[in-house]
C-alpha cells in the first residue's frame, strides 16, 4: 500500500479484533507511528523500481517518536554505503545508497546514457560468498546510513542538499530530527530565497491531532526543540503548518506545490531579543546586513547565524568605519553577540582587548576544560562543530594563534607561539590538568604546549590530534606524497580552500589557472574574482586570505623548525583523515608519532579530506 494512504489507514481507530495481520507499506518516507494501539503489524518496505520490487525491508516499532528504519536488505540483495568515491562508510556517516543482487533491472530502455550513469560496475563483487554475485551496482541517489543494530536509516535525496550561509545541509536530517517531536505528524524541509536574496529553510509541518491546541505556540516549541539537537545554521528561520501535503499523482509529497511562507512565518525565533541601546541597534543592523538575515536580537550568537571567517572581517570592517575604531578580529570571537559587542563599543574597551582564549563551549566546572587549535592559516570558528560534539558538561576553548589583526604580527617560532599561548592557557586553568588538541599545524601546536607543560611539572594526560603531521625527524624517510607537495602548491589550497569553503567560489581550471598568477597580479586576479561574484568587501576579503597566507607560513616554519627534546608521557590520539591516506603511510604516521611518546599510540581513521574532517557530519564519527 503506498507510504500516504498507508499513514491515512493507521491514524484511524482500530478494533482490538481487526482481521488484519499485516499492513504492508513503501514508495515514500514512513513518519514515525505514534500510537499503541495498533492491532496488526507494519511492514516497511523501501526499494526503487530498478531493484524490483522491495530492496530493505523491517517490521516497524509501534509507539515511537523515531522515524521508523528501512531495514535491512531481503535475501539475494546486496545493499552498500558509499561515498564519493565508492568507499564503504561507518555506522552513523550518512552516505549513498547504492544496490546489488538479483532484483536489478538491465537499464532504462533505449537510454544508454542514463543506463551507463546509474548502473554502475560492483567493485565489491569479488568479496560476495556467492555463485552469482551481482556485477554491477544501482546508484540510488538516496541519501542514508547504518544504524548500530544494522538496519539502515533513509535521511533523504542526495540532490536535496542545499548550502546555506556556507555550510552544506541535508535536509533529510533536520527532517529526521524534527519528526521526532510528538506534535509532528509528518515533515518536510525546504531551502527558499528570502528577501536578501540568501538561502533560507522553510519547515513544512503537519500537526498531530492531539496537539492541535499548540498550533500557535508549536513553532517556538519546534525551534528550541531543534536547537538543542541541531547547530544554529540548520534551524529553519520559519516554519509553516499544513493540513495535509500536497500529494503527486504517484502519491508522493509535491515539494514544487508547497505555499511560499508569508511574512508572519518568517521569523520565529522564541528567544528573539529586540537591541536596547542605539548601540546595539546599529550593530544588529550590520549583523543584519552581513549575515544576509532580516533582524538579528542582542542575544544571537554571530557564528551560529552563519557568520565565517570572512565574514567576520567583513563585519569588523564595517563596525570599524561606523564606529572610528579600531578592533581585532578576535574581539568578535570573544564576544559574539551583540550585547556583548555593544559592551566593547560604548566602554571603550577595544584597547585592552588581547588574548588567544575563545570559549566555544561552557561546561561544568566540575571537569577540566579542553584546549584546542585550529590548523595553520584557520581562525577558532573552524571548531565549532567539533565543540558541539562534546558532551555539554565538557568546557571547549579554542586558542588562536597571532596574525589575523592588523596590530599583530604572525609569530614563526614554536618557542614565540608558547610564550604567547601558555600564559593565557594558564590564566584559564591555572593549575590544570590539560587536555590539549589541534587540527594539522594547530596539533603541532598543541603537542609542544603538553611537552612544556610537562617539563614545567602540570599533568597534561591527553593530546588529540587531528591530521597533523609528526615533528620532523632526521634520518627519516617522508612519504613520496608529502615530499612531492611544495610551498606553493599548498598556499594555493589554501586559498582555494578558503575561497571554496566560505564564498563558494571555485575557480575555472583550477589551481592551474591560479598558478598563471604570482605576487601583486595574483592578488588583484583574487580581487577581480571577487567583484565578479558580487562579494561584499572585496578588497578587505582579499586582505583577509593574504593574512591567512601570511599565518599559514609563518606557523608553517614554527612547526617545521620545532624538534621534540622530551617524550610526551600522557595518552596521544591521532585521527587522520580517511581520504586523504594510504595503508603504508598511515603506518609511517603511526611509527613517527611514536618516537616520540611513551605510551602506545591510539589511531583512528575518520571520513573525509584533511579540510573537511572537522565538519558536519564527519566530525560525528570521530568522538
Amino acid at each position: 500500500m503506498p507510504t500516504p494512504l498507508a499513514e491515512e489507514l493507521l491514524r484511524l481507530t482500530w478494533p482490538t479484533n481487526a482481521p488484519l495481520r499485516l499492513l504492508l507499506t513503501g514508495g515514500d518516507t514512513l513518519h514515525p507511528i505514534t500510537s499503541a494501539d495498533i492491532p496488526f503489524g507494519v511492514i516497511n518496505n523501501y526499494g526503487p523500481t530498478e531493484n524490483s520490487i522491495v530492496t530493505t525491508s523491517d517490521q516497524v516499532e509501534l509507539a515511537s517518536c523515531s522515524p521508523p528504519p528501512i531495514g535491512k536488505a531481503i535475501a539475494n540483495t546486496q545493499v552498500y554505503i558509499l561515498d564519493k568515491q565508492l568507499q564503504p562508510l561507518p555506522i552513523g556517516v550518512p552516505g549513498e545508497l547504492y544496490i546489488a543482487g538479483d532484483g536489478l533491472a538491465r537499464g532504462y530502455l533505449k537510454q544508454p546514457g542514463l543506463t551507463a550513469e546509474k548502473f554502475i560496475p560492483n567493485p565489491f563483487a569479488r568479496e560476495l560468498n556467492s555463485p552469482n554475485p551481482g556485477v554491477r551496482l544501482y546508484k540510488t541517489g538516496d541519501l542514508v546510513r547504518w544504524l548500530p543494530d544494522g538496519n539502515i536509516e533513509f535521511i533523504g535525496r542526495v540532490d536535496h542538499q542545499v548550502k546555506i550561509r556556507g555550510f552544506r545541509i541535508e535536509l533529510g536530517e533536520i527532517e529526521a530530527v524534527l519528526s521526532q517531536h510528538p506534535a509532528v505528524q509528518e515533515a518536510m524541509v525546504v531551502a527558499r530565497i528570502e528577501a536578501s536574496g540568501q538561502n533560507g529553510l522553510v519547515a513544512y509541518v503537519t500537526i498531530s491531532d492531539q496537539f492541535a491546541m499548540l498550533q500557535g505556540e508549536a513553532p517556538a516549541i519546534w525551534r528550541t526543540f531543534l536547537q538543542e539537537k541541531l547547530p544554529e545554521y540548520m534551524v529553519p528561520n520559519a516554519f509553516v503548518m499544513l493540513e495535509q501535503f500536497p500529494i503527486t499523482p504517484n502519491g508522493k509529497i509535491d515539494r514544487k506545490a508547497l505555499p511560499t511562507p508569508d511574512s508572519s512565518s518568517l521569523v520565529n525565533r522564541s528567544e528573539f531579543v529586540p537591541s536596547q541601546t542605539p548601540t546595539e541597534a546599529l550593530l544588529a543592523k550590520i549583523w543584519a546586513n552581513v549575515l544576509g538575515v532580516e533582524v538579528v536580537g542582542r542575544f544571537d550568537n554571530f557564528f551560529h547565524l552563519g557568520g565565517h571567517s570572512l565574514l567576520a572581517i567583513q563585519l569588523i570592517s564595517q563596525i570599524e568605519t561606523q564606529f572610528e575604531c579600531r578592533l581585532p578580529v578576535i574581539t568578535l570571537f570573544q564576544n559574539p553577540t551583540i550585547a556583548q559587542f555593544g559592551v566593547i563599543i560604548n566602554e571603550k574597551e577595544q584597547a585592552q582587548v588581547r588574548g588567544s582564549v575563545v570559549p566555544l563551549q561552557i561546561g561544568s566546572q566540575q571537569h577540566p576544560p579542553f584546549f584546542c587549535l585550529p590548523g595553520a592559516g584557520a581562525l577558532v570558528s573552524d571548531l565549532f562543530d567539533l565543540a558541539q560534539q562534546l558532551d555539554l558538561s565538557q568546557t571547549v576553548y579554542g586558542l588562536q594563534p597571532p596574525g589575523f589583526d592588523h596590530d599583530m604580527p604572525p609569530l614563526d617560532t614554536m618557542g614565540a607561539l608558547l610564550d604567547y599561548l601558555l600564559p593565557d592557557l594558564q590564566a584559564i586553568n591555572p593549575m590544570g590538568p590539560y587536555y590539549l588538541g589541534g587540527h594539522s599545524a594547530g596539533g603541532n601546536i598543541a603537542f609542544a604546549l603538553a611537552l612544556a607543560l610537562q617539563q614545567q611539572g602540570h599533568q597534561a594526560p591527553l593530546v588529540a590530534l587531528f591530521d597533523s603531521l609528526p615533528p620532523p625527524t632526521k634520518g627519516i624517510a617522508v612519504p613520496d606524497h608529502f615530499a612531492k607537495i611544495d610551498e606553493k602548491h599548498e598556499i594555493l589550497q589554501v586559498v582555494m580552500q578558503q575561497v571554496k569553503q566560505h564564498l563558494d567560489i571555485s575557480f575555472e581550471g583550477g589551481q592551474t589557472a591560479l598558478e598563471a598568477f604570482n605576487g601583486i597580479d595574483y592578488w588583484d586576479y583574487l580581487t577581480d574574482v571577487f567583484e565578479q561574484n558580487n562579494v561584499a568587501s572585496a578588497q578587505n576579503s582579499v586582505t583577509h586570505i593574504k593574512r591567512i597566507v601570511q599565518t599559514y607560513q609563518s606557523l608553517g616554519k614554527a612547526v617545521s623548525g620545532y624538534t621534540p627534546d622530551c617524550t610526551y608521557k600522557g595518552q596521544l590520539i591521532l585521527f587522520q583523515a580517511d581520504d586523504d591516506w594510504q595503508p603504508e603511510e598511515v603506518k609511517w604516521l603511526r611509527e613517527e608519532w611514536q618516537r616520540v611518546c611513551e605510551k602506545p599510540i591510539i589511531v583512528h581513521a575518520i571520513p573525509g579530506n584533511h579540510y573537511t574532517i572537522l565538519d558536519a557530519p564527519n566530525v560525528t564519527a570521530w568522538g
